[in-house]
């Protein structure tokens, strides 16, 4: 069933991989192999942060040749002219990749190769309206495809916006552009969950919420000061003083995706390649649980594949219960 339909009939449940950065993808695949049937789709990063790692288009088909799950390719307009982003989306499409989430694109500024500059001719909205036009077989100089393609298009959205009605004015343009899912940032509050669901309540989009496990302390001070739009509440910090581990992190993933569960299309989840996280989060699942395969040895820890690497520590720590950035760096959405 491919996830379009899983979506429209029900709760998701979905995670992010990153590529790696370089060029074998075998120590990933094993570890994620025993956990596909599991979810119901893996995203693949673009470029997160501007850090250079391996094609999505050529990731996300690997994936999904090798383990047969469903991919949602992130798309960018930071790298590609309106000419590349035509042949690409022919491309992916040609490789089985069904589900394209449309974003502007982290700057270069902000990655690995600084003096490197953005195309950007387009942004989220014009992406989104550049592959609807696609899918009708029309080009955006007006030429017809000879055979086109059927894209689900989703798109980000930042709940931590300093003026929610405008977020959901942009959610709703999005969804008038052709999105038909959403998926947020990593939220850590019922409040703020709350806040988003209650302002976007209008828009019919279905909206799969971001979790991301923290791996202790200094991981919720790195991200509370390194991630624009995030917002750590002050008992995120407090239960992990007092229990400064990647299991307590779990354990905050774990209640918060109980709590909300049952209120929203889907769950998504940041693991950035933390895959023991992935199985954790598993066990709020059991009906999902069951379905885990048994590693074999070549997919265990020793296969290589690391959790990311902690950005540097600011260092002025994070202030606890503050949304850190400015809501223009990042500019993913």
């Amino acid at each position: 069933m491919d996830f379009r339909t899983l979506l429209n009939n029900g709760f998701v449940l979905t995670a992010e991989l990153n590529p790696p950065r370089g060029v074998d993808v075998e120590p990933i695949l094993g570890r994620i192999a025993p956990l596909a049937r599991a979810f119901d789709g893996f995203a693949v990063t673009d470029d997160s942060l501007a850090r250079l790692r391996m094609n999505a288009m050529a990731f996300a088909h690997l994936v999904h040749a090798r383990l047969d799950v469903e991919m949602l390719m992130h798309l960018t307009c930071r790298d590609m002219s309106i000419l590349k982003l035509h042949d690409y989306l022919l491309g992916t499409w040609a490789l089985g990749i069904k589900n394209v989430l449309c974003m502007t694109g982290d700057p270069p500024r902000i990655g690995s190769f600084k003096e490197s500059k953005g195309v950007y001719q387009l942004n989220s909205f014009q992406l989104l309206d550049l592959v609807r036009s696609v899918n009708r077989g029309v080009l955006q100089n007006g030429e017809k495809l000879s055979t086109k393609p059927d894209f689900f298009l989703g798109c980000v959205a930042n709940p931590y916006s300093l003026n929610i009605k405008v977020e959901a004015k942009r959610l709703q343009k999005k969804f008038d552009s052709g999105a038909k899912y959403v998926i947020t940032q990593p939220i850590y509050t019922r409040r703020t969950l709350e806040q988003f669901l209650e302002a976007t309540a209008d828009i019919p989009m279905k909206k799969l919420i971001g979790v991301l496990p923290l791996r202790g302390l200094a991981n919720a001070h790195v991200i509370a000061d390194s991630v624009p739009d995030i917002y750590m509440p002050a008992d995120i910090f407090a239960r992990l003083t007092k229990n400064d581990s990647a299991e307590e992190g779990i354990r905050l993933a774990r209640e918060f995706i109980a709590d909300v569960k049952g209120h929203v299309d889907g769950i998504h989840i940041f693991p950035l390649n933390h895959f023991d996280a992935l199985n954790a989060i598993l066990h709020e699942f059991p009906e999902r649980l069951a379905l885990v395969a048994t590693p074999s040895p070549a997919a265990s820890d020793r296969s290589g594949v690391k959790p990311e690497p902690q950005t540097a520590p600011q260092e002025t720590a994070s202030k606890p219960g503050r949304l850190r950035g400015n809501g223009r760096e990042r500019l993913r959405d």
